[in-house]
């Protein structure tokens, strides 16, 4: 079914209608007396038509309470949610549940309409940009021709086309040498940056430069995720650069999962990563080419451009980088003569340094990102170096782009998403809305319990709808922080699922009030898969399909299992609910999700990152309900009661009286770990021996010889 704008615009509509039925306009406390609130079948037909009706029904957007009364999906499960208990009659787990609405302007697909050759104004300035950056038509109409082919029958949309035109007019009229990008989740930030880096690279090689990109990112699955987007970006552009004869631009990954050529075996996954060209699913993997490996899908499309290995990256620097801050920083105190890895030859001839999620890096650890932007800036030996850092919306930015990167005020250029649209007076029409739920736990109970029972709802509303061929099967994220509790509470889930449930939610007794939060009976309309269902539970006691619609994701889970989660989340299939740390709040598009549970009251710009993880896609409609579990720790005290905490919540961005993020570029210690790296980078710029990788200092000889070299170089 093709969803357009018009059918979310009517889907939002319905939202707003009930939460202003159920939801105490000043306080936004779930008002208990309206809890059985419904919309009657007539009054909807009425408001929207019968064909924006039946849409809604068959994609699984409307619970049918019982003959005539409806409940968005959405606002179902938040009042569901706000009452759940342990058993039937039990008392509520959450005390004076909170819920706010906000509506933000995100482009849609019907927005995304401006080409590389368009014919509109801003289509006109882009080009003539476009050919002022490279002072050289043919090259300029090259890189028209790789946009183009990269956005297929999309575009752009008036923010990313403004934020390329004033990208490539800063760099070469005002000479910039920091950008800041800021905007909310889901604005397209990531194709404003790569296609950037693209324009450098082109540049670069038509030139003669050297000149590489590195792009930084905070989390493993983050990076992988959007190494997808740069493969596909770079087999276009190589594709058709190999036609002018131009040199192809090379590409790798280097992490703490970057292999050398003896840990790998022919037909080993690449990463997990599966092919970015072909239409149907296919992984990518390490095949045998001489004495080096090379990158195949299993449909034969080949990646000859990336460097796979560590010999590979050292033998040959590739042109673009992925890496995150610490990896960066090893590679960057590796001596010049090592040919096994990337070493510090790569920051010398570094062009543009793009650090994404960059409201990640605060405090110490932002402390410690500073001095390695500064120590990068002092090495390189390009003129035009750049750095761009890319964040969700946050308070003051240029004063925190000031402190990580150390470029002076002047220097520093701010691209942002309300600015833009506001100058451009382009109103697009696409709109995402977020529901954001604060619900307090009761004293008496404990949190992890209601993680559990939450749960079980979800992966049972996963299950329901995809057994009754519902078009959207809703997915789940659930945020703890602390690995050791996302087992303790997966466990409990599984043993919840062992003794039977949800059979109590689904019993004979409770079927005669749908409208009882305990109850999920109204998710199940088909009255001859609820009989089945219950056949199953009094057969076998369980049911067995619902264990696998339960995942987790964290470090200590191994390569293949992460990437098998990250698969299922981006195919929509398999898995209804997943327990995570951070490790899938940052930046990654999962199409199914649309219902985020976090637990434990923190930072609010990453409690916006997370609930914006949902509702990122036309199939769920643009629309997320994001529930903030407190945990009943002191320190949460300070923001539930926070008189300003929805405006510190709100998905659009930080208001100009926030606090500004602390960066502690100035720290003592700080500034002791710069002047002690600056020693290793002048070792390793000489070629002597830092240790930044194989074997480590052997005997007191070494040692000895170690900090006497480094010394020397303070």
């Amino acid at each position: 079914m093709y969803i357009d704008t018009k059918l979310i615009n009517v889907y939002h509509s319905l939202i707003e209608n009930e939460y202003k039925n159920i939801v105490d306009e000043k306080s936004k406390v779930i008002n208990p007396d309206n809890i059985n609130y419904s919309m009657d079948y007539k009054e909807i037909i009425r408001t929207i038509g019968k064909d924006k009706f039946e849409d809604l029904r068959k994609l699984g957007f409307l619970v049918k309470l019982d003959e005539n009364s409806y409940r968005t999906l959405h606002i179902d499960v938040a009042i569901r949610s706000a009452y759940i208990r342990t058993q039937y009659e039990g008392v509520e787990y959450i005390v004076g549940p909170r819920l706010n609405l906000y509506k933000l302007p995100i482009p849609s697909k019907e927005d995304r309409t401006l080409k590389p050759f368009g014919s509109g104004n801003y289509e006109k300035e882009f080009y003539r940009r476009v050919k002022g950056f490279f002072n050289d038509d043919k090259v300029a109409n090259i890189y028209c021709e790789i946009v183009k082919k990269y956005l297929g029958n999309s575009g752009f949309d008036t923010f990313q086309i403004f934020s390329l035109i004033t990208l490539l007019k800063e760099n070469d009229i005002l000479n910039k040498k920091g950008f800041i990008l800021t905007a909310p989740t889901g604005a397209g930030k990531t194709e404003i940056f790569l296609l950037y880096a693209l324009a450098k690279l082109l540049k670069n090689k038509i030139i003669k430069n050297d000149g590489k990109v590195l792009l930084i990112y905070p989390r493993k699955a983050l990076a992988i995720d959007q190494s997808l987007r740069v493969i596909k970006l770079l087999f276009i552009a190589n594709q058709i650069l190999k036609r002018y004869e131009i040199e192809a631009i090379t590409f790798g990954i280097r992490d703490g999962d970057t292999k050398r050529v003896s840990n790998i075996e022919e037909g080993d996954l690449f990463r997990g990563l599966t092919c970015p060209i072909c239409n149907k699913y296919s992984r990518l993997k390490y095949f045998k080419s001489g004495k080096k490996y090379i990158i195949k899908c299993e449909n034969g499309h080949e990646f000859e451009f990336i460097k796979a290995t560590k010999e590979d990256m050292g033998k040959e620097h590739p042109d673009f980088l992925i890496s995150n801050m610490w990896a960066a920083e090893y590679r960057l105190v590796e001596q010049k003569n090592n040919n096994n890895d990337i070493n510090i030859s790569f920051f010398e001839n570094l062009s543009l340094l793009v650090v994404d999620e960059a409201h990640e890096y605060t405090g110490l650890g932002g402390g410690l990102v500073s001095i390695l932007l500064k120590l990068i800036k002092d090495i390189t030996n390009i003129p035009d170096f750049e750095i761009i850092l890319s964040s969700a919306t946050l308070p003051h930015p240029k004063k925190f782009a000031i402190k990580l990167t150390g470029i002076e005020k002047d220097n520093i250029y701010h691209i942002d998403f309300i600015n833009t649209i506001s100058k451009s007076n382009v109103e697009f029409k696409g709109r995402r809305l977020v529901l954001m739920g604060i619900y307090d736990i009761s004293p008496q109970y404990s949190w992890s319990t209601y993680v559990q029972l939450w749960a079980l709802m979800m992966s049972f509303l996963h299950y329901v709808y995809y057994k009754q061929n519902k078009i959207y099967s809703p997915q789940s994220l659930i945020f703890i922080q602390n690995i050791k509790e996302i087992r303790r509470a997966l466990s409990g889930v599984k043993e919840n699922i062992a003794l039977g449930e949800p059979k109590d939610h689904i019993s004979y007794d409770i079927e005669k009030d749908p409208y009882d939060p305990y109850s999920f009976i109204p998710y199940v309309e088909d009255k001859k898969l609820l009989n089945d269902i219950r056949k199953i539970l009094k057969l076998n006691g369980k049911i067995e399909e619902l264990f696998n619609l339960i995942g987790e994701m964290h470090s200590d889970l191994k390569l293949e299992k992460r990437s098998k989660i990250i698969e299922k989340l981006k195919s929509q299939k398999g898995l209804g609910v997943v327990f995570s740390t951070s490790s899938l709040e940052l930046g990654v598009d999962y199409g199914g999700v649309s219902f985020i549970l976090n637990s434990g009251f923190e930072n609010p710009l990453s409690l916006r990152q997370r609930i914006g993880r949902g509702g990122r896609t036309d199939k769920t409609l643009r629309t997320t309900l994001g529930i903030i579990l407190t945990r009943k720790v002191p320190s949460e005290s300070f923001l539930i009661y926070d008189a300003n905490i929805w405006d510190k919540l709100d998905p659009i961005g930080s208001k100009d009286n926030d606090e500004e993020l602390i960066v502690s570029h100035t720290n003592p210690q700080i500034n002791l770990r710069y002047s002690l790296t600056k020693g290793l980078i002048k070792l390793a710029q000489n070629g002597k021996n830092t240790y930044a990788s194989g074997r480590g200092i052997r005997n007191e000889k070494e040692l000895k010889e170690f900090l006497h070299n480094w010394s020397n170089a303070l």
